[in-house]
């Protein structure tokens, strides 16, 4: 079951991801995802909203890397799965912001 529940998004993301880029006007959402609006960085409300996303899309509320330290075994290094983690939630998060873009860009080319 995990290996489905696991791998079964990346596979969705990635044909979401091949149909986004076929379609007319998907550089209009990449270009917004890549050029910022400068301004709009600077508040503070942006970096306290997107602190809020990191620590809710990590998990660190709602407690898998408390049970994964738990439930590790002895020998395993801790400090590796607690870098590794956030690295794959953020590329997971850039792949998912690169395929939602390609449809954003579209829709607004339409």
């Amino acid at each position: 079951m995990v290996w489905v529940t696991c791998t079964a998004p990346y596979l969705i993301l990635t044909i979401l991801l091949i149909k986004g880029l076929t379609l007319e006007g998907m550089e209009v959402g990449l270009k917004f995802l890549f050029k910022p609006d400068w301004g709009k960085i600077a508040t503070p409300d942006v970096w306290q909203a997107a602190a809020v996303q990191i620590l809710f899309s990590s998990g660190v509320s709602f407690g898998p890397l408390m049970y994964y330290g738990s439930a590790r075994k002895r020998g395993e290094k801790i400090l590796r799965a607690s870098f590794w983690i956030p690295i794959a939630n953020s590329a997971t998060s850039l792949y998912a912001a690169l395929t939602v873009f390609t449809f954003l860009g579209h829709v607004s080319h339409i």
